[in-house]
């Protein structure tokens, strides 16, 4: 199974990839067709009135999933299937299939110009080096899983009573493995 990635630069970037049998890969080609698929997911949960923490409620899933789900960014499991299209009839079959498939995980070119995305990549860069020695200190050298992960999304007032954005994640610890020589 081989994945070819050309990426074009013209007035607008577009992904093209050619898919050798794969079997539960993404129909998504483009940039383009990302993006039409994502707007017709999103206007499909805003005919529905639902918010995606209710979504998630009912669904038993994270709120940060769930927004996944419906920015194509994870693949909707056949189990949720049903409840999703109970809660969002407007989603059409053939994006329901879609969000069933491995999706393609791409980022819009412009994504990190949104001063709100922007900011997590600031997070990063302030506090990425300190989490890093933190999580050695407290685990041993390895990583934070964003496979085996939650996270979640939640408000809570501050000191003065402002409004406070609370995001926790909850990743496995993967300790670093020694190399050995293959059998």
């Amino acid at each position: 199974m081989s994945v070819v990635f050309r990426l074009f630069h013209f007035s607008r970037a577009k992904l093209l990839y050619n898919l050798n049998s794969c079997r539960s890969a993404s129909s998504i080609c483009t940039v383009e067709d990302k993006q039409n698929l994502v707007k017709r997911l999103l206007e499909a949960k805003l005919d529905s009135g639902l918010t995606f923490d209710e979504i998630a409620s009912r669904c038993q899933i994270t709120n940060v999933h769930c927004a996944q789900l419906f920015h194509n960014q994870a693949r909707l499991s056949p189990k949720l299937a049903a409840t999703l299209k109970h809660l969002v009839p407007a989603l059409q079959d053939d994006d329901l299939r879609e969000m069933q498939r491995c999706p393609l995980r791409i980022a819009d070119p412009l994504l990190m110009h949104d001063p709100a995305v922007y900011r997590f990549h600031e997070l990063v860069v302030q506090y990425g080096k300190s989490l890093k020695s933190l999580i050695e200190e407290k685990f041993g050298d390895g990583i934070m899983s964003a496979i085996d992960f939650q996270m979640t999304l939640s408000e809570a007032p501050g000191k003065s009573g402002e409004r406070r954005v609370v995001i926790r994640m909850d990743g496995k610890f993967l300790p670093r493995v020694e190399p050995t020589q293959l059998d």
